[in-house]
């Protein structure tokens, strides 16, 4: 195994959502391997994040991210869905979690005998930001929440589509093993279009008008691969800022929208800018629960205000974020693959 270049640290305080646009070092592209894993690659060093022989957190020798050596297990995670917005990194190689420590270093939990189905502790929970400012990537598993109703979206049996049985906070997604139907993976169809996949049921969402009739619900079962090429599957994301999004269907010419305890659509609209700044039932936020192949993301921690951080070849640390940075959505449609593991 290639020798690292440094140890991995955190950042001074800052708040999940105030990570600074110029700060390099606590930037990662996500990388997943063919058999499934994640690695992650700090694009400043170019090398990538690992588990050291001692079980500290350190990097890998310099390479490129799109090429990981097969033999390389020490740069491999799962990426654990813990619920509340929050994700796990979990080692299988040495079975241990990363964990951001008191003193600001980054480490490892102890030996965990159940693997990644154990409830990671305070330490070991982070959140995803966004660090290169693209929500909406092909291949993001999303959650969609709207704050009037305080509900989830989500995917029930059959082709039924409906909200969250309870009242939850955007930030409180419990994880994914009580609630799996509500998450959403990005699928790229065409012309700027996008198509929503349930992991879960194996099914696309879609809208459906029948006379006066509009309202959403799934398609039969289908691979996320197998996107098809329905009018009623493909929707255009109207980016309102700050993570907020409608969704518009051009073929029907139509919002979906949120009921208190159903999904349905808006009426009849010219285009996608054809709303209402007071629409409240049409407006999702976006909530990041597994990030993309190829985006650029950093790592905040649940217990510190720290993001993990590569400061250079030989000091791998940790830093916080200035008020002022935003969540901005863009979609990039391109060539979509399916990437799964474990809970996430």
């Amino acid at each position: 195994m290639p020798k690292g270049g440094g140890r991995l640290t955190s950042t001074s305080e800052k708040r999940w959502e105030h990570l600074p646009v110029d700060w390099i070092g606590p930037r990662w592209r996500v990388v997943w391997t063919f058999d499934g894993y994640m690695a992650l690659h700090n694009t400043q060093s170019n090398r990538f994040m690992k588990v050291g022989s001692d079980n500290r957190m350190t990097s890998s020798s310099e390479r490129t991210w799109s090429w990981i050596p097969n033999d390389w297990n020490r740069e491999r995670f799962i990426c654990v869905d813990a619920g509340d917005g929050e994700i796990a990194l979990f080692h299988p190689y040495t079975n241990r979690f990363v964990r951001m420590n008191k003193d600001s270093s980054m480490g490892t939990s102890r030996s965990i005998p159940n693997g990644h189905t154990t409830s990671p502790g305070l330490h070991e929970r982070f959140r995803i930001v966004n660090g290169a400012a693209q929500i909406g990537e092909i291949g993001t598993r999303i959650a969609l929440h709207v704050a009037r109703y305080n509900r989830f979206l989500g995917a029930f049996g059959g082709d039924k589509v409906s909200v969250s049985g309870d009242h939850k906070d955007w930030h409180k997604l419990p994880h994914y093993g009580k609630w799996p139907s509500e998450r959403w993976t990005i699928v790229g169809v065409r012309y700027g279009e996008i198509a929503l996949h349930s992991p879960y049921r194996n099914r696309f969402l879609q809208m459906s008008v029948s006379g006066s009739t509009c309202k959403m619900k799934l398609t039969s079962e289908r691979s996320q691969c197998d996107a098809p090429w329905w009018s009623s599957t493909r929707f255009r994301v109207v980016d309102r800022g700050n993570g907020i999004i409608l969704l518009w269907n051009e073929y029907y010419k139509r919002f979906m929208r949120m009921r208190d305890s159903s999904v349905d659509c808006s009426g009849q609209k010219k285009h996608q800018f054809d709303y209402s700044t007071n629409w409240d039932a049409e407006t999702f936020r976006v909530v990041l629960v597994q990030p993309a192949p190829g985006s650029v993301v950093a790592i905040h921690s649940k217990i510190y205000s720290n993001v993990a951080s590569m400061r250079s070849d030989s000091d791998m640390g940790v830093r916080n974020a200035p008020l002022g940075w935003k969540i901005r959505t863009r979609v990039q449609v391109g060539p979509d693959a399916e990437h799964r593991h474990g809970h996430a």
